[in-house]
């Protein structure tokens, strides 16, 4: 829902071979129309039409300038050492290429400082709290980087209950996330409340 929101798939090609850092189960290349899906990630769980490599982000298995386009959902504030993750990435794109991810804003500001630290660090296993626009700057050095923001103030408050729910009632809670993603599509568009979340398209030079 979100993809199609902010229209990444217009990005992507139907020749495109796709790798997915972080993938899981593959939610996300499941709803790409394209010549190759690819995913790696710590734990494989086996997919129709979707290869999973058991992989970490720090040492990605694939040729040097081998995919247009990598992806990354919630991954890049789990990784201790994110700059070699940068490296590698920056290796296996071709020139021009593209790596689309998203990430948490450092200054969102829906729970307290103490919760919202317990959450992060112990709950959500995240290495830093998150990311603003200079700290991308400083990371993706020589790349061209665009920043789409994203309130998710809902979602962050909602998330305990919709994962309680989830394990219950499926289709009826996918009917809550797409209701909820479009209330913080209205909000992200009129600016009405500060981001939550960054959406980043870095471009290879």
């Amino acid at each position: 829902m979100l993809i199609k929101k902010l229209n990444l798939s217009n990005y992507i090609k139907l020749s495109d071979s796709i790798l997915d850092i972080g993938c899981y189960d593959g939610v996300f290349l499941r709803s790409l129309e394209v010549k190759e899906r690819i995913g790696i990630d710590l734990e494989v769980i086996k997919q129709k039409h979707i290869h999973i490599i058991k992989a970490t982000a720090e040492h990605i298995p694939f040729k040097r300038e081998s995919i247009r386009i990598m992806t990354a959902f919630d991954v890049l504030e789990h990784i201790g050492n994110q700059n070699q993750l940068i490296n590698q990435i920056t290796v296996i794109l071709k020139k021009n290429g593209l790596f689309i991810f998203t990430i948490p804003y450092e200054k969102e500001n829906i729970f307290p400082k103490f919760l919202k630290n317990w959450l992060n660090f112990s709950r959500w296993g995240h290495k830093r709290v998150g990311y603003n626009q200079e700290s991308l700057k400083k990371l993706f050095k020589g790349w061209t980087i665009k920043i789409l923001y994203w309130n998710t103030d809902l979602s962050n408050l909602l998330y305990f209950p919709l994962q309680f729910l989830w394990k219950l009632f499926q289709k009826f809670t996918r009917l809550i996330i797409n209701k909820i993603i479009e209330i913080e599509y209205i909000r992200t568009r009129k600016n009405s409340l500060p981001p939550g979340h960054l959406v980043v398209l870095a471009r290879k030079r």
